[in-house]
């Protein structure tokens, strides 16, 4: 069963816990992007947001280009 979107969001955080990006999410199917080319390299946390209740939790590794 789908979920209706009601302010759907994605939250990433530092391992601090600040938030350093809030991409909005749509209905329309596809992906979203973060350009990462202005953050430090290290752990980060995404969170996905809807209607204000967090739904799931992930790990993301950020690191330099070679």
């Amino acid at each position: 069963m789908k979920v209706p979107l009601d302010h759907a969001f994605a939250r990433i955080v530092d391992a601090a816990g600040r938030e350093v990006a809030r991409l909005p999410i749509n209905a329309s199917p596809g992906q979203n992007l973060w350009d990462t080319r202005e953050v430090e390299p290290g752990v980060y946390s995404i969170e996905l947001f809807n209607a204000n209740t967090r739904m799931a939790t992930e790990r993301l590794l950020v690191q330099e280009a070679p």
